[in-house]
């Protein structure tokens, strides 16, 4: 089972994060104005990357879905797809656009069903996918997007 058939398609961004690329400006002791300026650099080739990679990863995983639910456990989409209950399903899931948060994970589509689309006269399958296969640094990146959506749900209820 170590084939490279075995390997996931997508292992992962392991770029240094901003507050790192901040932290190291901060102890060059350049002048300020030029802090700044690489900052603006810096952020600016962020976005251009991450517009590259989220291209390369499209190409990778034609497959189009729309999550309705995300947990640690798994996540709840639809797509136009057709899919069986037991099919193993490997995703990469675009947490944040700017500045790019990706998780990738393996797993197997536990619940099936199909649903009229109001807007169009084409049906939508809606999937349950439980998660098999999660490396920690994903699975926490998952949760912390969790946390952060249910945070801006409960300040919008806060303010209704």
């Amino acid at each position: 089972m170590s084939g490279t058939d075995d390997q996931p398609l997508y292992s992962g961004w392991s770029g240094a994060s901003a507050k790192d690329a901040e932290q190291a400006l901060q102890q060059a002791k350049l002048p300020d104005a030029m802090v700044q300026f690489l900052a603006t650099m810096d952020a600016k080739l962020d976005a251009i990357l991450g517009q590259m990679q989220r291209d390369t990863l499209r190409e990778d995983f034609p497959f189009r879905l729309r999550v309705s639910q995300i947990s640690g456990a798994g996540i709840r989409f639809f797509t136009q797809e057709v899919l069986h209950e037991g099919s193993l399903l490997e995703v990469v899931l675009f947490l944040r656009q700017y500045p790019l948060s990706v998780a990738s994970a393996a797993g197997r589509i536990t619940r099936c069903s199909t649903h009229a689309d109001a807007l169009s006269d084409n049906a939508q399958n809606e999937y349950a996918l439980e998660f098999t296969v999660i490396n920690d640094s994903e699975l926490e990146q998952v949760i912390g997007f969790v946390f952060d959506q249910e945070r801006r749900i409960i300040r919008q209820h806060r303010w209704e």
